[in-house]
């Protein structure tokens, strides 16, 4: 936890601008961009450690490295936190004045902040699902143990993302409780930004008392907080439409892609708009080129890239299949295993009408 917090506060300070002055929708932007980009800098380290034999070593060492450089890096980094911190307190305080319109409001406040409480104290405990303890969390253990890579011919090990990776730091530093935590660490934020355009905090409790969420804080599984921040990125880009934003936007799709395949579902919609921005509006812009160039050559995204492609050739190593389990009767033709499992898992729980169960629980399963 501690490693993750140090990459944290070393993303905000690499992803925020050196030199513009901060504004909400920087600030959010930033914010939320670094959520992604910090499990994509811890796995990617975790995955280097365990491809060069070292996965003994504290991921914190190098955690303490990356903050370090960080900050030589950006001599005004105590005034940008102390701006954060500065705004969020009064993001807070305006989010507790909206109950003093009436006492409604006020009541659902207490609702909202009772039930964060209850869904964080959810979330902290041993990891018991099956999937989870199997390969989410299994494998990275048993590269601790053993110290190095290894290939063991289990189907799930091509499945590791790099948010799977990075939970070798939690192992490392014996807070494993906090696995299922860290993928609701960002819901606080979420609800503070979202009440920004909901007047109505009724609203805010629904969002809160659907029943995935359960499962998002006890299952063990990255599930919720890459792509919970892509998308209020994404809400922050379509109110703006920056330049800035635009490439925080596209780290973060990358980042959900190492995190895992199925991440597809939700970037679709989001990259066939961009597409048309950037061949229809944007073309009016004469600054397109430009543009361009700013986003394709900032080190950030050339991290971000690099991560990735580190991720897929591991990918290739375990099972023959840079995009895997996609693609497997192009590269695993001659392995009906492997295309069996890949039918399996892209039709599992896709039965009838599937997706009523994330607003109404069909089976005691379904609440986590």
């Amino acid at each position: 936890m501690i490693s993750f917090l140090l990459i944290y506060i070393s993303s905000i300070l690499i992803l925020l601008p050196r030199e513009n002055k901060l504004n909400e929708k920087i600030i959010y932007a930033g914010l939320f961009a670094s959520f992604p980009f910090t499990q994509l800098l811890l796995g990617f380290l975790s995955l280097l450690s365990i491809f060069f034999g070292i996965s003994k070593i504290p991921l914190l060492v190098f955690s303490l490295m990356v903050i370090f450089f960080t900050i030589l890096g950006n001599k005004n980094y105590l005034s940008k936190l102390v701006e954060i911190k500065t705004f969020l307190a009064i993001e807070i305080r305006n989010f507790v004045n909206k109950s003093n319109i009436n006492k409604l409001q006020k009541v659902y406040i207490y609702l909202i902040t009772l039930l964060l409480i209850l869904i964080f104290l959810s979330a902290l405990g041993p990891i018991n699902h099956p999937d989870a303890a199997d390969y989410h969390v299994g494998y990275p253990y048993q590269y601790y143990l053993r110290g190095k890579f290894f290939i063991d011919g289990g189907l799930h090990q091509g499945l590791l993302g790099l948010a799977d990776y990075a939970n070798l730091a939690f192992i490392q530093e014996n807070n494993v409780w906090f696995i299922r935590f860290v993928q609701i660490i960002n819901l606080p934020l979420i609800i503070i930004f979202l009440s920004k355009s909901i007047k109505n905090n009724f609203y805010l409790i629904a969002f809160l008392s659907v029943p995935t969420i359960i499962q998002w804080s006890t299952i063990g599984k990255p599930l919720f907080l890459g792509e919970s921040s892509l998308i209020a990125l994404y809400i922050i880009w379509k109110s703006n439409k920056s330049i800035y934003s635009l490439k925080l936007l596209l780290i973060s799709i990358i980042s959900c892609l190492t995190f895992k395949i199925s991440s597809l579902i939700i970037i679709s919609p989001i990259l066939i708009d961009l597409t048309l921005y950037l061949f229809i509006d944007e073309r009016k812009n004469t600054k397109l080129l430009k543009d361009i160039k700013y986003i394709l050559t900032s080190k950030e995204l050339l991290i971000t890239l690099l991560a990735f492609i580190f991720l897929t050739i591991s990918r290739f190593i375990i099972t023959g299949n840079f995009f895997y389990p996609l693609l497997v009767n192009l590269f695993n033709k001659n392995d009906e295993l492997i295309i069996n499992f890949s039918k399996f898992i892209s039709s599992y729980n896709r039965e009838n009408l599937f997706f009523i169960r994330i607003f109404l629980p069909t089976s005691f399963s379904d609440l986590g």
